[in-house]
């Protein structure tokens, strides 16, 4: 594997695949069989790869090594509280273009015929939008069908529907009758939230999908109102005054008594024990700011 590194660009060229695609936003792709796990700030696209199980997910893609939720369309039904823009089911109306994933009917056998997959019919430009539940780190589909020779694109975004980038590749091996050998894994990873992905054919043909897929959800980041500390989660007094001494559970600490208020509690004293009773005590109390 090649990469040829611009200032705004990335394009990496696949020798094993023979495809050259670019990121359109500035942003990392790891392409090829594995992935290893990183840390990462921005996002960070992977693929297309080779994909006829779920064992084909890129080592290390999900932190916790598999999707919070995977659709492979098999019920029937598109859950898992993902809505797509367009398409239906490919059984229900072209059941002899259905291309799903291979091992999905139990079998590796180069066929994805006896499964069920999501269809995106005849058009060119024809686009589906897969937008999930929560913001999530991690999201994925297969590729299961296009065009032959046609240019598929795949795309990202984050809250407020912001692109996040786009890769694209040349796809499709000559037929629309289920073969798996050309199916690919598109993913996308970003730890400050993806909300969609994107799968668009841009020649007139078929884009056919398989096992959409996410992973963890975004963290949203502690919250401290008070300003005490101690995040709201855990604090038991949740409007400390500013500048408080607070304990482990954010309530305030009585402050050591100055030197102010124990000279005022000695006057106290000293009036409650008759001792206080002439004209300089008062007085003193004025000066020392006492009640």
């Amino acid at each position: 594997m090649i990469i040829f590194n611009t200032d705004f660009n990335v394009k990496i060229f696949d020798m094993r695949e023979g495809i050259m695609f670019s990121l359109i936003v500035g942003s990392l792709i790891l392409g090829g069989i594995g992935f290893t796990q990183q840390s990462f700030a921005t996002p960070v696209f992977v693929g297309p790869t080779p994909y006829l199980s779920t064992a084909d997910i890129p080592v290390g893609f999900y932190a916790d090594g598999s999707p919070t939720f995977l659709e492979d369309f098999e019920d029937g039904t598109l859950d898992g509280g993902i809505i797509a823009s367009d398409g239906v089911l490919t059984s229900s109306i072209a059941p002899a273009f259905v291309d799903s994933v291979d091992a999905d009917d139990g079998v590796i056998d180069g066929s994805g015929s006896a499964g069920q997959s999501w269809f995106g019919g005849f058009a060119s430009d024809f686009s589906v939008t897969f937008t999930f539940p929560v913001s999530v780190v991690e999201a994925g589909v297969v590729l299961t069908d296009g065009t032959p020779g046609g240019t598929v694109s795949f795309e990202a975004f984050g809250p407020g529907m912001v692109s996040l980038g786009t890769i694209s590749t040349v796809f499709g091996d000559g037929t629309f009758f289920g073969t798996t050998a050309e199916d690919r894994f598109f993913g996308v990873k970003d730890p400050s939230g993806i909300i969609a992905i994107k799968i668009t054919g841009h020649e007139l043909g078929i884009t056919e999908v398989d096992h959409v897929q996410y992973g963890n959800p975004v963290i949203p980041p502690a919250t401290d109102s008070d300003g005490d500390g101690v995040i709201d989660e855990n604090d038991l007094c949740p409007e400390t005054p500013p500048g408080a001494e607070v304990d482990a559970d954010g309530c305030e600490i009585d402050s050591p008594p100055t030197d102010e208020k124990k000279s005022c509690e000695s006057l106290e004293k000293a009036e409650s024990k008759g001792k206080g009773k002439h004209k300089g005590i008062p007085k003193a109390k004025d000066n020392n700011n006492c009640n």
